[in-house]
């Protein structure tokens, strides 16, 4: 936008604005706000997961202890071997 005003000696002087620098303003903040709220959002899933330890009737570990988990639903199954400590861990269950 241009702006006819007139000078201290009477001439007219032209003087420019522009609303870019608060639009590149209202882009940056939209960005910030945006990236703001993406760890929040990521943070919510439908998946599951289950952690344990394989052991015996005397509490001893069982390493290498297959392990599996079906979804009653849809009978499909995922399988785990158990660690040297017993530990085993299922992930991303739907």
């Amino acid at each position: 936008m241009v702006l006819n005003q007139p000078g201290k000696d009477g001439t007219k002087v032209n003087s420019r604005s522009s609303l870019l620098p608060a639009s590149v303003a209202a882009v940056v903040a939209m960005a910030a706000l945006l990236c703001g709220l993406a760890p929040a959002l990521h943070g919510q899933n439908t998946y599951g997961t289950i952690v344990g330890r394989v052991t015996d009737a005397q509490d001893a570990v069982i390493p290498a202890a297959m392990v599996t988990a079906t979804n009653q639903s849809t009978n499909i199954a995922r399988a785990v071997q158990s660690g040297s400590t017993g530990d085993y861990s299922i992930i991303n269950l739907l």
